[in-house]
This record gives C-alpha cells, structure tokens and sequence, in this order.
C-alpha cells in the first residue's frame, strides 16, 4: 500500500485552524495513525511546512527523527498564489516526508 497525506497544516492560517478544527489533538492523531501504517509495512508520503511565519513546527521534526523518516525540502515558491498574504518574504519551508527513499 501507499498512501499520500496532505492535511491541514498546523502551522498553517487557514479557516479550518481559526476555528480550531485542526487541534494540537488531531496532529498528533496523524503521527499515530502513519506510524502504524509504517509498522504495518505501508509506505507513505505526507505533505506539511516544517516553518511558517517564523514558527518552526518541532513536532513534526522531532517525530520525523525518532521514526527515523525522510525530510524532503521541496523548492518551490507560492508566494503569489496567496492573496492574502501581506509580506510576499515570509519564510515557509514546505516539506514532503516520506518513510522510504
């Protein structure tokens, strides 16, 4: 099996976060959920921001490096595709971290 995840992103300043409808809760509900999968043999690849907005999202990186899983940085930039953002500098690092090479 293989399975691709691109949830809400903690980090992120959606509507879905101002409402407090992706929780603390449901992230680490996830890292639960792809460990499982991981032990039972499923690769995986899931999408997140490891940084926005100057937060740095130690969770995510500290569950990445105790499970031993794969952090991709991705090199691209939607500094446009937001209109909603004011400062088009902002850091945002995307990531794709997989279980697999």
């Amino acid at each position: 099996a293989f399975l691709y995840l691109d949830p809400p992103y903690f980090l992120g300043d959606a509507a879905y976060n101002e409402n407090g409808r992706w929780t603390e809760k449901e992230e680490e509900d996830l890292f639960d959920f792809l460990e499982k999968c991981h032990l039972a043999g499923a690769r995986f690849a899931l999408s997140n921001v490891i940084e926005h907005k100057g937060q740095v999202h130690e969770k995510l990186i500290k569950w990445c490096l105790g499970n031993g899983f794969n952090i991709h940085f991705l090199s691209r930039s939607y500094n446009n595709a937001n209109y909603h953002l004011k400062d088009k500098e902002t850091i945002s690092k995307e990531v794709l971290i997989t279980n697999y090479l």
